[in-house]
């Protein structure tokens, strides 16, 4: 009969915790202890390996958090949303005192290192002007320092002959001869910027009905001689009230410069387009 060797089996032995094992204890200690006080559990019933069930205290309280988070979130745009639409419809009524329906607007520059002075700036801006207004499907256009549908004035403080000493500050633009044809309106009284406006002649300019009323309600403005920031003009025409886009805004007295004549390296274009033309974007 063969003799049969029984054979223990060999156990292993735990292998002795490494230093990173160690090291990993001795963190997650005071973590568990934090974040059982945060929760209101004891240490010894969180557990590093198996998340909170989902009936415990603590995963409620989360879901709670969140949900307020979601609702919050949710009213501000609600509200944005509200404030978004209020503005919009504005800004539809909104009647700017011209046609503003086939108006486009962008921006021209004259490099200056290309130009050099302002004179033959204008010059190239004008000729721009003039290729633009030239093209088919376009009924006017117009340059300008800015325009009543994106704002950019520029505000200035104005001193006349027999006013009080204290200056009174007033917007004013620059803007070539076709402005105002481009955006629809006439002049009411006097006449209107005119290429022989150059910068070698008496400086001109117009000023809408507001500053008329204001500073000449019982004289005649035209021939009048005003100085904004030192800039001297002899008023020349009157035109109609731009009103702002801003529903509580009250419209501002306005003077126009000739563009001849006071000069500079850019300008928008303003540009009216026939009914039915549609601009690629």
């Amino acid at each position: 009969m063969a003799a049969v060797r029984t054979v223990q089996p060999r156990t292993r032995s735990k292998p002795r915790d490494t230093l990173r094992e160690r090291r990993f204890a001795w963190s997650w200690t005071p973590a568990r202890a934090r974040i059982a006080r945060r929760w209101g559990d004891s240490p010894a019933q969180v557990s590093p390996w198996q998340p909170t069930s989902p009936g415990s205290d603590a995963h409620r309280r989360v879901r709670r958090g969140f949900v307020f988070v979601l609702l919050t979130l949710a009213f501000a745009l609600l509200v944005g949303a509200s404030l978004l639409t209020r503005a919009f419809v504005a800004l539809s009524a909104w009647d700017p005192g011209f046609q503003k329906e086939g108006v486009l607007v962008t921006w021209l520059v004259a490099p200056p290192g290309t130009y050099q002075t302002t004179g033959n700036a204008v010059t190239a801006l004008m000729q721009a002007r003039d290729r633009v207004a030239a093209l088919p499907g376009v009924q006017s256009a117009g340059l300008t320092s800015a325009n009543p549908m994106f704002g950019g004035t520029e505000t200035g403080q104005l001193t006349r002959a027999g006013a009080p000493a204290a200056p009174e500050p007033v917007e004013w633009f620059d803007v070539d001869p076709h402005y105002f044809d481009t955006l629809g309106t006439r002049v009411l009284r006097g006449r209107g910027l005119s290429l022989g406006d150059t910068h070698s002649d008496p400086p001109v300019a117009l000023v809408n009905e507001t500053f008329a009323r204001r500073f000449f309600a019982q004289a005649d403005p035209i021939g009048q001689r005003v100085t904004v920031d030192k800039y001297g003009a002899d008023i020349v025409g009157v035109v109609p009230d731009f009103r702002p886009n801003r529903p509580d805004e009250a419209v501002a007295p306005q003077i126009f410069w000739p563009i001849q004549q006071y000069r500079r390296f850019a300008a928008y274009l303003v540009i009216r387009v026939a009914p039915g033309v549609t601009v690629p974007e």
